[in-house]
Order: structure tokens, then C-alpha cells, then sequence
């Protein structure tokens, strides 16, 4: 009886601290540098990869903002290569940035 009357303390006291927010963290291809994605892109099973990743994360962040601000980006305005294009050029101005920041480069530009 005494062990359940600790675990539910330990759970009522631990509960609250489950429920804050996470830090923002971005895992995956979104986290290589702009230089790195640049020489994958070379590659065609790769460039794929990073297409797909760039379009998850595109709609992800449009998801957010249609719930947050009823306000999307028209991703259909080009095609998925032609924005990884524009990505591209983001990562060639700066190699050292991340490749989620050359994507949020794009989605400011739709």
C-alpha cells in the first residue's frame, strides 16, 4: 500500500512538468548545414530525401499557421523542385546556415 501511495505522489508531483512546453528543437536533414545538403543534392536518391523532407516541413509550418493566424502559404504556387531550387540558391548564399532556415528563406518569399 505504502509503494502506490509513493507512485501516485511521484506521479501528481511529475505530472504538471510533463505537460510544458518542449523546447524547439528541428531534427533530421532540417539540421544539416546548408553545405552539406548542397552536396547531397547532387544525388539523385538524396535530392528526393531532401525534397520530401523540405516538403514535410513546409506543411507542417503551414498547419501551424492555418490553425494560429487562419493564414496559409500557397504551396501549390510552384513545384515541389522548383522550391527546392530557390532552397538551393538560400544555401549557396550561406553555407553555414541550417537547412530549415533556407526553407523558412522560401516560405517567407510565398
Amino acid at each position: 500500500m505504502l509503494i502506490r501511495f509513493m507512485i501516485a505522489a511521484i506521479l501528481c508531483v511529475s505530472w504538471p512538468s510533463l505537460a510544458l512546453p518542449q523546447p524547439f528543437v528541428i531534427v533530421g536533414l532540417g539540421s544539416q548545414k546548408c553545405k552539406v545538403i548542397s552536396d547531397m543534392a547532387t544525388q539523385p536518391g538524396l535530392r528526393d530525401n531532401l525534397i520530401n523532407w523540405m516538403q514535410g516541413f513546409l506543411s507542417g509550418m503551414n498547419q501551424i499557421t492555418m490553425m494560429r493566424d487562419n493564414a496559409f502559404k500557397d504551396l501549390g504556387s510552384l513545384t515541389s523542385n522548383a522550391h527546392f531550387e530557390i532552397v538551393l540558391s538560400k544555401c549557396k548564399d550561406d553555407p553555414e546556415k541550417s537547412f530549415w532556415i533556407a526553407i523558412m528563406n522560401l516560405a517567407d518569399m510565398l
